[in-house]
């Protein structure tokens, strides 16, 4: 496999795992937009729910109140209280037993009906004109001084109208002290006794109070607020923000409507959802503000949540698919493998079950690709055979070659050295003879060392020599520790042949050297002799009529080497002949 292609298993994982991916991620960009949009709408619908539950506490806290100040303005016993206040010198007893007798009355009003009662502490102020007061608790002189001063401040001249006058100190010396504000509504006493003169009722509760109404389940602060018509915080869920200005924190022109709800205002504390609504029995309104950020942070641990959940499915997911390409591709793998192993020619086994894992398709797929191999074996096996054959007629043509007209001149010389009476060449010629048929037709290998081949080239010039008086001289320079290296046989004796009766035609000595080493890693066998040389080079016309011996030995090369085999001729000075090989056989 070439490196950077990506495998069948790694392919199909990634286009499993794209399958689901691309998808996925698709729909995480599509559906956070969706989500966000989802979380506002329910936290606005949240929040108006809200708004108008605590709107609904504070109207009934506020019709109570009304309807009990309605109840006190119009008693008689309080209108008859309110006139001796008119006097101008109360002593000190009589005011004691006007304040009796009013914390008395008021307390009896209020609790006529349960309807008017509300369960928290109510606080009733009554004042005519001068410096007279009557109060439903204590307070210092001071003080007494201070909230009348406050309440008349506060209070218009409108009779039978009811004034909601918002924040007022709270003066009480023992109860409640700790809450500093009150929430005041005042009224004018329905008094037709004495026309032109007026009296004042003024009640009212602590800002805690309407705190509980605002923030009804008690288990948690919200940024609620409740707002005079001047949008000053009346009540908060936050008391710090109690007394402060609402244009300190948004724009007060979006408050156009009796109710309405906004996403995404601006404001000195960040971006809010904004739901307001005014009150039904004063001119006071409901504002809550809950931070964007909420949203922000229920989005992303929704977006957490899902991506943990994505990843698991990923995860098993991936752990199947892997389980099913691996099913998939482990056929093709294991075929894969078993191509890589095959050799050619090697032998096949008759008979190969097909593995249990594999589907019909590879099976099928194993089975021919089984059949081929067998064939391709048994074509191989056949080849091999046929080329060694092939080889074996090749020699066995050079060995002809020498058998006819070699051996009969031969023959010849040695019959005339015994005709002339020299018995002594007569009988080297025979031994040499005898030794250079042993070796080229009697022994059968078809590879031979090198040195033996130099024996055969030595064995055959010295007869050269002798039987046609010739001086020719053989030098060899092996290297490389080539002496054992195999060769075909009768691999270079031709070359020699053809420079001895060529090279050497018309002259009575010369020299052939034989080299052998490594180079290039390949085994170079040069043979050159310093005869005529060559006009035209014998590769171009060798036949097996024409150069026969060049022809045979081009064609062993190709057999025993294939294409790693080479020869190559040369004229320089004589003939050079170049036989590469390489060092092993493939």
């Amino acid at each position: 496999m070439r490196r950077g292609r990506l495998s069948l298993f790694q392919k199909l994982m990634f286009f499993m795992i794209a399958t689901v991916a691309v998808p996925m991620i698709w729909s995480e960009v599509r559906s956070n937009s969706t989500i966000s949009n989802i979380l506002e709408k329910q936290e606005a619908l949240e929040m108006r729910d809200s708004v108008n539950l605590t709107a609904n506490n504070i109207d009934g806290v506020m019709r109570s109140l009304v309807l009990q100040i309605l109840g006190l303005c119009q008693d008689e016993d309080v209108i008859e209280i309110a006139e001796e206040l008119k006097a101008p010198y109360i002593s000190a007893e009589k005011m004691n037993q006007l304040k009796l007798r009013f914390i008395d009355r008021s307390d009896q009003v209020m609790q006529v009906d349960r309807v008017y009662k509300l369960d928290m502490r109510i606080y009733t102020m009554l004042a005519a004109e001068g410096e007279y007061g009557l109060f439903n608790f204590t307070c210092q002189q001071k003080e007494f001084k201070e909230c009348l001063s406050e309440l008349k401040k506060k209070t218009t001249k409108n009779p039978y109208t009811i004034r909601w006058l918002g924040l007022l100190n709270n003066y009480d010396a023992y109860h409640f002290k700790h809450e500093a504000n009150l929430i005041v509504l005042g009224m004018q006493l329905d008094n037709g006794i004495s026309q032109g003169e007026e009296a004042m009722l003024w009640m009212g509760v602590t800002e805690l109070a309407f705190r509980k109404s605002l923030i009804p389940d008690g288990s948690k602060i919200k940024d609620v607020f409740l707002l005079d018509e001047n949008y000053t915080i009346l009540s908060a869920g936050h008391p710090e923000y109690v007394g402060r200005s609402m244009e300190e924190f948004l724009d007060t022109n979006l408050f156009q409507m009796d109710e309405g709800q906004m996403i995404g205002v601006d404001t000195s504390e960040g971006k809010v959802i904004l739901t307001y609504k005014k009150l039904d029995n004063c001119p006071w309104m409901i504002v809550d503000m809950s931070p964007y950020q909420n949203v922000l942070s229920k989005v992303t641990e929704i977006n957490q949540n899902r991506f943990m959940v994505n990843i698991i499915y990923i995860m098993v997911f991936m752990i199947i698919a892997a389980f099913l390409v691996d099913q998939i591709t482990r056929p093709l793998r294991w075929l894969q493998k078993e191509m890589q192993e095959f050799q050619p020619g090697e032998e096949v086994e008759t008979t190969r079950k097909t593995p249990s894992f594999m589907g019909k398709e590879v099976s099928q797929l194993y089975q021919c690709y089984y059949n081929m191999t067998g064939n391709i074996s048994e074509l191989m096996v056949e080849n091999e055979r046929i080329q060694k054959k092939k080889r074996e007629a090749e020699l066995r043509a050079l060995q002809a070659q020498i058998k006819p007209h070699f051996l009969f001149n031969t023959l010849m010389s040695i019959r005339c050295a015994i005709g002339n009476g020299n018995s002594k060449k007569a009988s080297d010629m025979a031994l040499y003879l005898s030794k250079l048929l042993r070796n080229t037709i009697v022994k059968g290998e078809e590879v031979v060392p090198l040195k033996e081949e130099i024996s055969i080239i030595n064995t055959y010039i010295c007869l050269q020599n002798m039987r046609s008086y010739q001086q020719i001289q053989l030098w060899t320079d092996i290297r490389d520790n080539l002496e054992d290296f195999r060769i075909p046989k009768l691999l270079l004796q031709p070359m020699v042949e053809n420079a001895i009766v060529h090279g050497f035609e018309e002259r009575e000595t010369g020299e052939i050297r034989l080299s052998a080493c490594i180079k290039d890693g390949k085994v170079e066998l040069v043979i050159r002799d310093n005869g005529k040389g060559f006009s035209e080079n014998p590769l171009d016309h060798c036949s097996e009529s024409v150069h026969f011996g060049v022809y045979s030995v081009k064609n062993r090369l190709q057999l025993y080497y294939g294409n790693n085999g080479e020869i190559r001729y040369e004229s320089d000075e004589g003939t050079i002949v170049t036989i590469t090989v390489p060092i092993d056989r493939r």
